[in-house]
């Protein structure tokens, strides 16, 4: 029994021994020049059968077996980034005995210039696996033509244009500044040229209208909306930073109120324009962040803004602002910061 009991437990021992030895990961690698450490997700593969490509240094070989061939992909991709390296030639690729890992073999390599330019130099052959069964067939990816990043902005707002009040009397607080939220998406091509949409909204708001005197020590509202195209242009300085610059034509919305008076509840629409200059950072593959400046116009052709606004119904005598019929509107720069995700 006692020899039974020895065998069986030999027996387990040998199995779990065998498949923790499979899942083991074994890497060697040849290192011949090296650079400082960059990040494994920017790392690139492709199938390099018979020659190199001739931009590509080569920093040496590396020979990767793991568990699966997606933890082989990612180990040559760590093993690529730690020598300074942004691509790895796979010359070979197979499967070990009963499958229990996979096995990767090639060159780890550097290309000149930014992640973008390193897939242009491999013509579209960068991509994560080349391989859709043990014959090794080649499956390429579908080149990218371009970027499109989605944006979420927060920050302020700061009005240049005059300041229309009911009878052009004064206000306490700021209503001059005031809290910008955006949302914004763009598509750029290879050559950094493209096009987007571009909404803002702006809230600011003050204290105290001096008359009439309904209304005296109540809040005054200001609130305006802006979406429109934009045309747009990215330059990349490396893998990680790159600046943006927009400009587009929309439609503006004006809506100004004093808290719970409905005869001071009005809007006006109009046409308007921005133009906005941002600078970003890619934290990882599909995000990163940004910072934007720009300015907002919004006009209302052939309205006279107090007038419509506030009529003559007893509310207080027009300021000087709302005698101009001819074009009228708000102008405001803003300064925002915020997420970018990438696809």
């Amino acid at each position: 029994m006692k020899q039974n009991a020895m065998k069986n437990t030999f027996f387990v021992f040998g199995c779990v021994s065998f498949f923790i030895a499979g899942c083991s990961p074994k890497v060697t690698t040849e290192v011949v020049k090296s650079y400082p450490v960059t990040r494994a997700y920017d790392v690139r593969l492709f199938e390099a059968k018979d020659t190199l490509p001739p931009a590509a240094e080569v920093l040496g070989r590396a020979s990767v077996e793991k568990g699966t061939e997606s933890d082989a992909e990612t180990m040559v991709k760590v093993e690529t980034a730690k020598v300074g390296g942004n691509a790895f030639a796979v010359k070979e690729k197979s499967s070990s005995f009963m499958g229990r890992s996979y096995r990767m073999d090639g060159y780890m390599l550097r290309f000149p210039g930014t992640r973008l330019e390193v897939d242009q130099a491999l013509d579209g052959l960068a991509a994560n696996r080349f391989w859709t069964d043990s014959d090794h067939e080649t499956a390429k990816d579908e080149k990218k033509d371009g970027t499109s990043t989605l944006y979420l902005n927060a920050g302020g707002g700061f009005i240049t244009s005059e300041l229309r009040t009911p009878g052009g009397t004064a206000v306490w607080g700021h209503p001059r500044r005031g809290t910008e939220m955006q949302a914004g998406w763009d598509w750029v091509g290879r050559k950094g040229l493209g096009g987007g949409l571009f909404f803002s909204a702006y809230h600011s708001r003050a204290y105290g209208l001096a008359s009439p005197p309904e209304v005296a020590d109540e809040r005054f509202h200001m609130n305006f909306f802006y979406i429109g195209p934009e045309f747009v242009v990215r330059t990349f300085f490396s893998d990680y930073w790159s600046a943006k610059a927009a400009l587009g034509l929309g439609a503006f919305f004006s809506r100004e109120k004093v808290r719970d008076n409905s005869r001071l509840d009005y809007g006006l629409d109009g046409w308007g324009g921005h133009f906005q200059l941002g600078l970003e950072y890619r934290l990882a593959e599909h995000v990163g962040v940004g910072l934007n400046g720009g300015y907002i116009l919004g006009w209302f052709p052939g309205k006279d803004f107090a007038r419509e606004f506030f009529p003559d119904d007893g509310l207080g005598e027009l300021g000087k602002s709302g005698k101009r019929k001819e074009l009228d509107g708000y102008f405001h720069f803003f300064v925002t910061g915020g997420l970018r995700f990438y696809f």
